[in-house]
């Protein structure tokens, strides 16, 4: 944070965490009132989040282990650019919660020369029962709509 920006927030009288924490009962709210009181540029949500947002207002609160993975959903916009659909091994169906700590890999393109940086895949175990393999499907059909 810049000096210019302490100063703003120490000028409003957010001088202490008391005085903070005071503001509001609930984030948004809180949200709402530095917004209107001080002129900073907030930080904007991420794309995921704006699809896990959108396809709540329909679905319901979604938990982790209901979300598809980020993989996934770029797996999904792959073939949505290539035209080329295809089914999914059960093993790459993975979700949020399966995929915490997701890597990349780094890739070096022959023809160019070029070091590519892609999203690593996240991989699951099969499912072992008819639930879980229910789960993966309701993954796949969530991963389509976001």
């Amino acid at each position: 944070m810049s000096d210019c920006t302490d100063e703003e927030i120490l000028s409003k009288g957010f001088d202490n965490l008391i005085v903070f924490s005071g503001i509001d009962e609930s984030r948004a709210a809180v949200r709402e009132a530095l917004r209107q009181e001080l002129p900073l540029d907030y930080a904007k949500v991420t794309e995921h989040a704006t699809m896990k947002a959108a396809v709540e207002v329909f679905n319901g609160r979604l938990t982790d282990k209901e979300l598809p993975s980020k993989s996934l959903v770029a797996q999904k916009l792959e073939q949505v650019e290539d035209n080329a659909p295809y089914a999914e091994d059960m093993r790459d169906v993975t979700s949020v919660e399966d995929a915490e700590s997701e890597a990349y890999n780094a890739v070096i393109d022959p023809s160019a020369a070029v070091l590519r940086i892609k999203p690593g895949r996240a991989a699951a175990t099969p499912p072992g029962t008819p639930e879980e393999l229910r789960l993966r499907h309701r993954r796949i059909g969530r991963a389509w709509e976001m």
